[in-house]
Order: structure tokens, then C-alpha cells, then sequence
């Protein structure tokens, strides 16, 4: 598990309008449920796994783009 806290222009990447149902998409809304009121955000196991399998395996597009802007900083993987 980690916790890290989030500056406010990652945590306007994360929060951009949700379009789709996808594996991003579904990805996207997890992350911000777990974002507390001083934008602390605490990664599970298999949450860093699904980041960095994102990320490294589908290519480059906006959502891929965006969760490493947001990440890469925290993320041994990226």
C-alpha cells in the first residue's frame, strides 16, 4: 500500500470527465473514491499494478498519457 499526496494539477488530471465504461474509465473512478480531503490518495497493491500494466501495455493515448503525468513521480514501475 501507498499513500501519497497529490498536487492539485495531478489531482485535476485524475478528476477530468469520465467517458466510457472501460478498464480506464473503471480505474479512474476507484482511484478517486480513495482520494481524502487533503488530496492523500492511497494505492493498494493491485491498484499500482493495473497503473503500471495501464500505462506500459496499451499503448500511448489520453488516459495513458494522463495516469502517468499524474504517477511517474511515485511509481517505481513507471
Amino acid at each position: 500500500m501507498e499513500e501519497i499526496i497529490l498536487t492539485q494539477d495531478e489531482f485535476y488530471l485524475l478528476n477530468t470527465i469520465i467517458n466510457g465504461q472501460g478498464g480506464f474509465q473503471s480505474l479512474q473512478k476507484k482511484l478517486l473514491s480513495q482520494i481524502d480531503q487533503q488530496l492523500k490518495i492511497t494505492l493498494y497493491e493491485d491498484d499500482i499494478e493495473r497503473i503500471c500494466r495501464y500505462i506500459k501495455d496499451y499503448g500511448t493515448g489520453g488516459a495513458q498519457t494522463r495516469f502517468l503525468n499524474i504517477f511517474r513521480n511515485y511509481l517505481p514501475c513507471l
